[in-house]
């Protein structure tokens, strides 16, 4: 019975991590990893241009590292379950190499699980690695340009007034010694909902819940940082507890609290990784 709703919180937690993507999501488009410097003052641009712009800078950017959080709180069969989720991510995507560790922890029920992906573009292939609980799984997909694309999602302006529905600058703040501006963002569920789709196994997700659910999504509101100088995203925060409670109210489950925080750092300069010598013995899927 314990698995059974660990399992479901994994699903869960899996879930907004991919939504988490799909507004959010850092990568590369051309590979320059310019500077990201526009010249250009927030007062002078309309705030969803500001974030697109920055969305467009984090896109050149072909090496960071990045640290997300996430807590959740749910009523799931009768018990109360307390998830807290911690994201490493090192990614490299000229060519593309990237690892994620993934702690999921309960420490109430004492359930701790530790996933360790690796993405690695060999030759014609994306190569995917995963370790979890002493076992390693390989998958290898036909890499393309077209697949690079949807991996990255770029962002335009349009996608942006899509998805934003609300943007104000709040104030600034100094985060990790940089400059920001703090905007406040309030995001369509809807919009994320169809970037989600457009992303390389979204649809298996997306498919998870039936249309009545998805209709029941609130939008997302958020807080992101902007640094004045390169307009890099140093910061997000997301609070999805109203748009996930809504989307699992039919589950059985009952969703109290859900919210995330992402820092970026180490633009153009990421942490180097190796794939462990284990990783060979990796069973095929």
């Amino acid at each position: 019975m314990k698995n059974r709703k660990f399992l479901t919180v994994v699903l869960v937690c899996l879930l907004t991590i991919t939504l988490f993507a799909a507004c959010n999501g850092n990568g590369g488009n051309d590979g320059s990893g310019g500077n990201g410097d526009s010249g250009v003052a927030a007062g002078e641009i309309d705030v969803i241009e500001l974030i697109a712009r920055s969305a467009q800078v984090m896109q050149d950017v072909t090496e960071y590292d990045s640290t997300m959080e996430m807590d959740m709180t749910m009523e799931f069969e009768g018990e109360v379950i307390t998830t807290f989720v911690v994201v490493d991510i090192n990614a490299q995507l000229d060519p593309l190499r990237m690892k994620m560790t993934m702690i999921m922890d309960s420490p109430l029920h004492g359930m701790k699980m530790e996933i360790d992906t690796y993405a690695i573009h060999e030759g014609d292939y994306l190569l995917m690695y995963i370790h979890t609980e002493g076992m390693w799984v390989r998958q290898a997909t036909p890499f393309s340009q077209e697949l690079m694309d949807e991996l990255m999602q770029v962002s335009t302006i349009e996608m942006m007034a899509d998805l934003v529905t609300n943007a104000e600058i709040v104030g600034e703040e100094v985060i990790r010694g940089i400059d920001t501006w703090k905007i406040e963002v309030v995001m369509s569920a809807a919009a994320m909902m169809e970037i989600l789709q457009d992303m390389p196994g979204g649809e298996s997700f997306v498919d998870i819940f039936s249309a009545e659910m998805l209709a029941e999504m609130d939008d997302v509101a958020s807080t992101l940082w902007i640094a004045k100088d390169g307009y890099y995203q140093i910061k997000v925060e997301l609070d999805m507890t109203d748009a996930m409670a809504a989307m699992m109210a039919d589950t059985g489950a009952t969703l109290t609290k859900m919210s995330m925080i992402m820092t970026s750092f180490n633009f153009g300069n990421a942490t180097p990784f190796e794939l462990p010598p284990e990783a060979a013995d990796a069973i095929g899927l």
